[in-house]
């Protein structure tokens, strides 16, 4: 029906004096018509067609490329401090560290460092390449840097293990203080 009725608007613009007819059928269902039948029929006017402004498309806009960072050589890093394999005796744990890098951070294109000690962060996103480790415990620890870009992607990183002991009481001979031999014996 609705098919029908669609059909007989597109016709209507074509035929824009043609009278059109509605009546019933012998199964009671209307029928347009445009000439019309003996009997019962009556003239329909249409409403006005609806025009719809045609839909503007704008072009397709071409991807903004954003340049892919070209990864930033960096061909030397290491630490400085502390030495590899380095043992430490100090019972306050303080250690200090320093890296090298070549070429310079290139901190104007959003790159940092971050330190880690045993998997711990200690500094995050920082331009300085040295620091002090406080209160150390014990042990052998294992001090990674790396320099990261600023998506966060880590470009460079170098590690080093370090070793600290502290003294006790409880383990003189530990405590490299050499105690003296006994004195001879006294001759009689």
């Amino acid at each position: 029906m609705k098919i029908l009725l669609t059909l007989i608007l597109i016709c209507s613009a074509n035929l824009a004096v043609a009278e059109l007819y509605k009546s019933l059928d012998e199964n009671g269902e209307v029928v347009y018509s445009d000439k019309p039948p003996t009997l019962g029929a009556e003239e329909f006017k249409p409403p006005p067609l609806q025009v719809q402004p045609p839909i503007i498309i704008p072009p397709k806009k071409q991807p903004v490329t954003v340049d892919k960072e070209v990864p930033y050589p960096y061909s030397d890093m290491a630490f400085i401090q502390p030495e590899a394999e380095a043992n430490f005796n100090d019972n306050e744990g303080n250690i200090s560290y320093a890296l090298a890098l070549t070429p310079a951070l290139a901190s104007k294109l959003g790159h940092y460092l971050n330190f880690k000690l045993d998997g711990t962060v200690i500094a995050d996103k920082t331009s300085s390449f040295s620091g002090m480790l406080s209160n150390v415990d014990r042990g052998t620890h294992t001090l990674v840097a790396e320099v990261c870009n600023a998506r966060g992607e880590v470009l460079r990183s170098a590690s080093v293990n370090f070793h600290v002991h502290k003294f006790s009481s409880l383990h003189p001979k530990h405590n490299n203080q050499r105690t003296p031999p006994p004195a001879p014996p006294a001759n009689p």
